[in-house]
Formats: C-alpha cells, sequence, structure tokens
C-alpha cells in the first residue's frame, strides 16, 4: 500500500487533519507527520530530516505521496529528497494539491490502488468542487481509468480450488479475498469452471459475485506478477479457512435452549391464513404497519460541470464510508463480528473498480448527474445478480440497492429516511435493507413480513441478533390490508394470520406469551451462578466496551466484568478524558453490576488504532511495536490520569486492574511505581482511593506463558487474552484475512499454554480467567472446564447459553476430554471431539 507523508508548518493543523483522515482511511494505512518545529514541535516552521524520517517511517515497494502547506513546506519536502538515495528518490512523489482536500481524497483510496501516479492526479482533483463552486474551475478531463484486462503473456500460475462453505463466493468471503489479493505484489484473475465463466479479476467484488461460485463449485486462480506464487498460497489458506462459522449464525439461541414443542402447538386456521416463509422464528400479534421508502432526486439529471458531479458523488462516498464504519463498530458489540460484517463488505463495494469505473464513464461521457450515474451502475449490477441461478446470490442484490440507497441519500440532498414506532406493530415493508435493519428498536418492532428474504439474508442475520420474528415471500401489498390491521405470525412454521377473529388473536397472544416466557426463562436462569452436574462452579464473566454492554451484561447474567475495555473513553475525540469523566463511568458500571467485581483494563491500543491526540512513529507492523501497556508507559501522565481514576472508583466499589500485553517482569515492575505515584498523590491531597489494588495481567504473548510462575508470585490474577496469544503464537496477524485458518484459539499449542498459566496460577492460589472470544464459543467450554480455568469473560450475549451447556457438563469427563485435546495435531481435531462431547451431552447443533 502506498504511504502518506502530510507536512505542515503547525502541528494542530497536522493533528487536526489527522483527525479527519482516520475516519476515512482503511485501517492498515501507513500515513506519518512532519510538522512544527521546536521543543514538542509547537513551533511553526518545517524540518527536511525529519520529512526524511516520515517518509522512511511509512516506504515500501508501492512508494510513498508527501502533501505539503505552505511554499516553504515545499522547499523542505525537495531538501529532504536530496538527502535520501536514488532508488528512494525514485518512489517518492511531491504533490501539488490541496492539503486537505488532497489528503483526504488520498486517504479514502489508498487500499484501492497501488498507482502513485494516479492517486497523485486524485489528490490535485479533490479541490475542483470547491473552484466549481467559486467560478475558477479550468475543466479538465478526469484521470483515465485504469484498463482490467484478462491475463495475457508472462509468466503465470494457476490452482483450482473448491469452494466448501456452505454459500460460497458471497459477498463476505470475496471481500476477504479482495483484501488478501491486494497484499502481494501480483494480479489475480478467477473462473468458475463448473460454471464456464471468463475470467474476472480479483479486484472487483461485483465481479467476483457474478461468479455464481457456490457450494462445491471449482475456482480457477491464476496469477502473475513478482508475488504470483505466494498470494495462490495465501488464498488457498483463506478459502480453506471459509465455512466453519456459517453454521452457527443461522442457529438462533433460543432454538438451542428451548424445545420447539413447548411453543408450537398448533392454532386452528382461518381462510385468511396464509403461509409464508419462515426467516427468523418467534411468535408475534400487532396491528400492521406498512413501510414504503420514497426517494427524489433534488437536481436535475443533466449537469453543466461533469467533474462538479465527480467531486459531489466522492464526498458522498466517504460520508457513507464513515457511516457505516460507525454502524460496523456499533453492531459489532452488540451482535459480534460476523453478523456486522456485511457492512464492511459494504464499504468494500463502495470503491468497487468496476463500480468506479461505469459511474465515471456515465458521468464524463454521458453527462448525468453523479445521482442518476450512481443509480444506473448500481441497477445494473444488482438486476445482474437478480437473474443468477443461484438463489443467495439473488439475494445479494438487496445489498446493491442497500449501499446504493445510502449513497443516492446524500447525493439527493435528502434526510435519509428511518423506521420510527411509536407503539408496538408489526413492519410490512418489501424489502429491508441491512442497515435500515440495525435502525430497528425490538421494542417496538414486534415482527417483520417481507416480500421477499431468506433466512440467510444479511438482514435476516440482523434482524435473528435482535430477537425480531420474520416471514418472508409474503407480497403483502397486494393483500388489501391497510395499516392498524390486525396481523398473526409464527415464524417458527410460517404461518400468517390477516385480521384474525378475537379467538385466533386470544390464541395467538397466548403462543406469543408461551414464547416470550421461554426465552425469559432462559434468561432468568442465566441469573443463577452456574456449576457443572458435579458441584464445580465457573463464573460467567462479561467484556463490556460502553454502558450499553454494561446494563446488558446484567441483563445476561454476568456474574461481574471481566474485561472492562476503556478504549471507547478514548477514542473519537480531540482530548484525552479527565480524571473526573472517568472516574464517574467507572462507578456508573460497578453500580449497574453490584455486587460483583468490575476489572478495569487500562487503556490497550496501538499504532494501528491510536486515539488522534497520540503522536506515535508509523511502525511497519504496529502489532509487533508501541501498544498495550507500552504505549501507556510511553504516556506516564495519561497513565496515571487513568490509574487515579481507577483507584478512586475502587474505594466504595469492587474493582480490580487488568494491565494489557504484559510481557516482562521489568514492565510490571514499573508500573507498580506509577501505582505508587498515584497512591501518594491521591493521598497528599486527602482524596479516598483503594491501594493497595487487585491487581492482573493480560497473558497474550509467549512470554508471559513462560514467566507465568514469576508473575504469580506478584500479581493477583491472570487474565487470558486468546484472541493475541494465538496471533503471537501461530505468528499470524488478526487482521490478516489470507491466515484466518490459523486464528482458532483452540489450537493444541493454545491449549496447551492455557495449562501452563492455570498450574503455574494454581500453585500460588491465583485466579485464572480467559477473556477472547473463545470464551464464549460452545465448543470451547467443556476444554476450558477441563483446563481448570476459574473464570469465562464473554460478550454478553453469550452467557446464558454458556450457563446452561455448563450445567450438562461432568468436570472429570471434561478434564479427560481436555488431555485428549493436548494431545491433537491441530485445531480441527480439537473441535471434532468438543462437537461429539457436546452431542453425547444434549447439545449437539440441530
Amino acid at each position: 500500500m502506498i504511504g502518506l507523508v502530510i507536512v505542515s508548518h503547525s502541528r494542530k493543523i497536522a493533528e487536526g487533519l489527522a483527525q479527519m483522515i482516520r475516519q476515512v482511511a482503511p485501517s492498515q494505512a501507513q500515513i506519518a507527520f512532519a510538522a512544527g518545529v521546536g521543543e514538542a514541535h509547537q513551533e511553526i516552521g518545517t524540518d527536511a530530516l525529519e520529512i526524511v524520517q516520515a517518509i522512511r517511517s511509512v516506504f515500501s515497494d508501492s512508494g510513498v505521496l508527501v502533501l505539503m502547506d505552505l511554499g516553504s513546506a515545499v522547499l523542505s519536502a525537495e531538501l529532504a529528497l536530496d538527502f535520501m538515495t536514488e532508488e528512494e528518490r525514485q518512489k517518492v512523489r511531491l504533490c501539488p494539491a490541496a492539503l486537505v482536500e488532497g489528503a483526504l481524497a488520498v486517504a479514502a483510496q489508498l487500499s484501492l490502488t497501488d498507482d502513485l501516479n494516479r492517486l497523485c492526479e486524485e489528490a490535485q482533483y479533490a479541490l475542483t468542487s470547491k473552484q466549481s463552486h467559486l467560478g475558477f474551475l479550468t475543466e479538465t478531463p478526469f484521470p483515465s481509468q485504469t484498463s482490467v484486462a484478462e491475463p495475457s503473456g508472462g509468466e503465470q500460475h494457476s490452482i483450482i480450488v473448491r469452494l466448501n462453505n456452505p454459500h460460497g463466493l458471497h459477498a463476505r468471503p470475496a471481500t476477504q479475498l479482495i483484501q488478501t489479493v491486494s497484499q502481494y505484489d501480483a494480479r489475480v484473475w478467477i473462473a468458475n469452471l463448473d460454471r464456464h465463466t471468463a475470467n474476472v479479476e480479483a479486484v472487483s467484488l461485483n465481479a467476483l459475485l457474478t461468479l455464481g461460485a457456490t457450494q462445491g463449485h471449482r475456482l480457477q486462480i491464476t496469477a502473475c506478477g513478482r508475488q504470483a506464487g505466494d498470494v495462490l498460497a495465501a488464498l488457498q489458506v483463506l478459502i480453506a479457512g471459509w465455512g466453519r462459522a456459517a453454521a452457527a449464525e443461522e442457529t438462533p439461541l433460543l432454538s438451542q435452549a428451548v424445545g420447539r414443542s413447548e411453543v408450537s402447538q398448533p392454532i386452528e386456521h382461518e381462510l385468511n391464513t396464509i403461509t409464508a416463509i419462515p426467516i427468523v422464528e418467534g411468535i408475534a400479534v400487532a396491528p400492521l404497519v406498512f413501510w414504503r421508502p420514497s426517494l427524489v432526486e433534488t437536481r436535475p439529471s443533466s449537469v453543466v460541470s461533469p467533474t462538479e458531479e465527480w467531486q459531489r458523488l466522492q464526498i458522498a462516498l466517504q460520508k457513507v464510508e464513515g457511516d457505516l464504519q460507525v454502524r460496523y463498530e456499533r453492531l459489532k458489540n452488540q451482535l459480534g463480528d460476523d453478523k456486522a460484517a456485511i457492512f464492511q463488505a459494504q464499504k468494500l463495494f463502495l470503491r468497487d473498480p468496476t463500480l468506479i469505473d461505469r459511474v465515471r464513464q456515465l458521468v464524463f461521457e454521458g453527462n448525468v448527474s453523479a445521482f442518476q450515474a450512481w443509480k444506473q451502475a448500481c441497477e445494473q449490477i444488482a438486476t445482474s445478480l437478480q437473474e443468477a441461478d443461484d438463489p443467495y446470490l439473488r439475494q445479494r442484490a438487496l445489498d446493491i440497492f442497500d449501499v446504493s440507497r445510502l449513497v443516492l441519500t446524500h447525493l439527493s440532498g435528502n434526510e435519509a429516511e428511518k423506521i420510527h414506532l411509536t407503539e408496538a406493530a408489526i413492519l410490512a415493508a418489501e424489502e429491508l435493507t441491512p442497515n435500515q435493519v440495525a435502525e430497528l428498536d425490538p421494542q417496538t418492532v414486534r415482527g417483520v413480513i417481507l416480500m421477499g428474504g431468506g433466512a440467510t439474508s444479511h438482514s435476516a442475520i440482523l434482524l435473528r441478533g435482535l430477537g425480531i420474528p420474520a416471514v418472508g415471500g409474503v407480497d403483502i401489498f397486494a393483500l388489501g390490508l391497510s395499516d392498524g390491521d390486525w396481523v398473526g405470525m409464527d415464524a417458527t412454521c410460517g404461518l400468517l394470520w390477516l385480521k384474525p377473529t378475537p379467538q385466533v388473536r386470544a390464541d395467538l397472544e397466548e403462543k406469543a406469551q408461551k414464547w416470550k416466557s421461554a426465552r425469559h426463562h432462559l434468561l432468568q436462569t442465566a441469573q443463577i451462578p452456574a456449576q457443572t452436574k458435579d458441584g464445580f462452579r465457573l463464573e460467567m464473566l462479561a467484556n463490556v466496551g460502553s454502558l450499553v454492554e454494561g446494563r446488558l451484561a446484567a441483563q445476561s447474567g454476568a456474574e461481574g466484568i471481566g474485561v472492562l475495555r476503556t478504549e471507547f473513553l478514548y477514542q473519537n475525540r480531540s482530548t484525552p478524558p479527565a480524571e473526573s469523566e472517568q472516574l464517574q463511568v467507572y462507578c456508573q458500571l460497578a453500580e449497574i453490576l453490584k455486587p460483583y467485581t468490575v476489572v478495569v483494563r487500562t487503556l490497550d491500543v496501538g499504532g494501528d488504532k491510536l486515539p488522534a491526540y497520540l503522536s506515535l512513529p508509523a511502525e511497519a507492523n504496529p502489532y509487533l511495536g508501541l501498544r498495550g501497556i507500552r504505549v501507556s508507559l510511553r504516556y506516564p501522565e495519561l497513565f496515571l490520569t487513568q490509574i487515579r481514576a481507577i483507584l478512586r472508583a475502587a474505594d466504595p466499589y469492587p474493582i480490580s486492574l487488568l494491565l494489557p500485553m504484559i510481557a516482562t517482569l521489568e514492565e510490571f515492575e514499573q508500573v507498580q511505581q506509577l501505582l505508587l505515584q498515584a497512591h501518594e498523590e491521591l493521598s497528599q491531597a486527602g482524596v479516598p482511593h483503594r491501594y493497595p489494588i487487585s491487581i492482573g495481567i493480560m497473558v497474550e504473548t509467549p512470554a508471559a506463558v513462560i514467566l507465568a510462575p514469576q508473575f504469580a508470585t506478584q500479581v493477583d490474577f491472570f487474565s487470558v487474552g486468546t484472541n493475541d496469544l494465538t496471533q503471537y503464537t501461530l505468528a499470524a496477524e488478526r487482521g490478516n484475512v489470507a491466515l484466518e485458518a490459523y486464528h482458532d484459539a483452540l489450537h493444541p499449542a493454545i491449549l496447551c499454554q492455557i495449562q501452563q498459566v492455570v498450574e503455574a496460577a494454581h500453585k500460588r492460589g491465583k485466579r485464572v480467567t480467559v477473556c477472547g472470544e473463545v470464551a464464549g464459543e460452545p465448543e470451547a467450554l467443556p476444554l476450558l472446564v477441563g483446563l481448570e480455568t476459574d473464570e469465562l469473560s464473554m460478550n454478553p450475549n453469550s452467557i446464558p447459553q454458556q450457563k446452561a451447556i455448563l450445567r450438562k457438563i461432568d468436570r472429570n469427563a471434561a478434564c479427560f476430554l481436555a488431555q485428549k485435546a493436548l494431545r491433537c495435531s491441530n485445531a480441527a481435531q480439537v473441535r471434532q471431539l468438543a462437537r461429539n462431547f457436546l452431542a453425547e451431552i444434549g447439545q449437539g447443533q440441530s
């Protein structure tokens, strides 16, 4: 990926621009700043040597683009090039674009091209909207589009792979595939041998979807270029790892814990009873509300300045990308990453080369508005998907319409229409997009009836996560119903009652109540501490990153907060949170969870997710750089502020302190010194606080595992972060989709390390918590019981299910299972053992 360097006379300007850039840049972007001079860079000016350092910090074979603010910054940048080697200079471009507009345009497209000249052109054209508005625009053709030809000539390498995941090459795996290809210096083409398709280049999400590649199909993948062999090897690993979680996402929690016979007794059928396609199981009866969205362009379809229209589109795309990222983060915390991933795929679609080239052609050659060009191009892609033989691909057309509508809303100048119900109702719509589902309130939307839809659509996945019953395949608009008419639905078996009689309504309400009672029973039993059949207590805690999640944890039966991710206090703001603000939040969460303990993890960030007000040098591999406790030790005043807030909150509440990514004993000793300093400062000021405080470390590196016996003499508890421990043990970066097959915390290497930590801790009477994503997996539960861990900390939604399973486990049997797992060769063998174990105790997937 091309690196970006910002040169400014003012450090404050650079910091403000950094905050803007991070809203549109890909997470893996390499961006550096050279701004200000003097002590702490607070004086106005630029330094050529600092520019050299900034360029080299983001340098790669793709090159570096440098943007500057004023004339002397240009001179400093030119001087910086004189200090560099000829080979380095060949890969650096000093761009004459406007600083702010150019930086935002470049940041939004860093992941889309490695063409340094084209990126420089894009930056220069970022100013055209302002120039046009003020009447200073000189019309200039837009940079030519990049050709996408089929492979020809040169040395080529090919492999043939078979798709084993249930739905084949749909949006999310296609997104992973494109992201993987983008990491290599190679061009890749793919053909579907079973459908005899032509090759399509693996840079376009839409082109990949048109392959119609479903489960069992064979794909021929051809690559050429310097890293052709490497990219094919990475793709082979990626594709082999697909499909493991597909079945789980389609199985709702309630159906696993509650027998259908309890709530699915037959109700009298009437003439006005119709069948529907079950999408999300559940029962509801309520008045009907129709959803008929409209969208009208407020600008003329023909335009005077194609360049201005193009810039309008770029602004809209950047805004929608930001909105999708916010939605992804919110639903990832609420429903899990797998269900929220559709919004990441939609972000990729926004910059799809095939789509963008078509829109560019319509704007500059067809002389139509950005609105009409975007609408036409998206409709063409969606139509091709709707005509596919595979029903799963036909459902993907809705995702295209969804993201298309988001952009059109911004281009139209209208406010986005929202579904807002003031009273309980069943919602009827032709379709609901993932973004519309994300805004629904389960308290008022009791059920959903759709004309289309399917159980595996992205909207269905989100509806299932929200617990809203839904059916599809019903042309509800053609049935003579009006807003306010009563409708009943049993989405478990796919039945609809239109204008039901009072008796049927009463029966449906009773049935719905039984369903709610069954769900309520599951949550109630979750409030009871769980233990194995032979009396072994395993506490179930929650991973929490907001007050909302804290309340959800309490409702879900959490016996405390195992990891309070304090990053939410630091992100998306221009200044760090004050001590008083942190104190208030910690106390609020402790009040929600009392009398249970809240374990507060100190700030856990790094170069890949750094708040705008912190400045760290760009790193080639942030996962092996300044992150976790290293950042806190780098900024002791920031750390002391947080420590003081935690010590103060621990005075009236049971609060413990957790340190992220401790790898050495020296790091822990430095923290102890800062803790003592914070204690002395509070004591001198007469502020009530708790000292000493219960303190633990995150075990996230093999070094911490090896040193566990020494750490056990100093810490009060251990918390095993299996996500990072897996990453560092198997040398597989968490964000690298090409290595997805390695990202399994049930690998025997990880289980062995958990066992080592437990043994070291228990010898000293210390407790061990497992707090990675694996803690919430049913397959992991008997293994973690058998390894004798003391606590599990997980997503709040997983707690009721894990408690229900725990009550059916015999600890001795679990210990035997764990020992067998430790002797396995790989994670797949471990998971098969666990699945067999769950099936034997009646917890296998149905």
